[in-house]
């Protein structure tokens, strides 16, 4: 990845940048086979290649396979979260810390690696589409929240066990969810993220007015500029790190 990002640096040459993501991208493919048994190797790649379409959405094997036991493809899964090309993202009760205590395994959402292998893997086109015509975009959303949960887990460090996870309610009459949360200065923190500058905060508030003796403070992570209104704070993507 590196390697991309200082070609477009130099030279702004998108296609190349492509090129360069397509070998990572084979590269990884060809290296399944040294963590992964002849039996299971092809569950691996499938898993590998629809993870970037359901980034975003709760995970379920069988959205992956119909016809294939959730049991082998977790394995799968599995493997590629040793591998370090995927990142499990449990659901939490968020009632005060730790948030690991509160978790439903069984619930869960799936991060990538890397936001831009995800465009290459669903076969985007960079320079027509992210830079000239974004809002033709159909997952923005799905491509936002996991822009800011890899950059997240980044900044816990190879030493630190990241702790991220994600809350919803499921109730038919009132459904809510807030996009990930994690433990920030000893409280709480709810992350809710918008792809444009406008968008509704109804979860956020659900969630604030229910769990608010456990949180100091909310994200909205946007296109939106810097702004505060009580305890939500709204940084522009760029500007993350600043809350790590």
């Amino acid at each position: 990845m590196p390697e991309a990002v200082k070609v477009f640096l130099e030279s702004g040459d998108l296609n190349e940048c492509q090129n360069i993501q397509q070998r990572i991208i084979f590269s990884f493919r060809e290296d399944f086979h040294k963590y992964a048994s002849k039996t299971n190797i092809d569950h691996v790649r499938m898993m590998f290649n629809a993870l970037p379409r359901h980034l975003g959405q709760k995970f379920k094997y069988s959205h992956v396979d119909l016809h294939i036991k959730s049991r082998e493809l977790s394995g799968a899964l599995r493997m590629l979260e040793m591998a370090g090309l995927a990142h499990k993202v449990c659901h939490t009760a968020a009632n005060g810390l730790p948030l690991e205590a509160q978790i439903k395994p069984q619930k869960f959402k799936v991060f990538f690696l890397d936001v831009g292998l995800c465009h290459r893997i669903l076969g985007l086109n960079l320079s027509q589409l992210y830079v000239e015509r974004k809002e033709l975009l159909s997952n923005r959303g799905a491509i936002a929240e996991q822009f800011v949960a890899q950059e997240l887990l980044s900044y816990f460090g190879s030493n630190k066990t990241p702790q991220l996870y994600y809350w919803h309610r499921e109730a038919a009459s009132a459904k809510a969810e807030v996009d990930l949360i994690t433990e920030h200065q000893s409280s709480v923190l709810p992350i809710e993220v918008k792809s444009r500058k406008t968008g509704s905060l109804k979860s956020l508030h659900l969630f604030l007015k229910e769990k608010e003796r456990f949180v100091n403070m909310a994200l909205k992570i946007s296109a939106q500029n810097f702004s505060r209104h009580e305890k939500i704070h709204s940084l522009p993507f760029y500007a993350l790190m600043k809350m790590s």
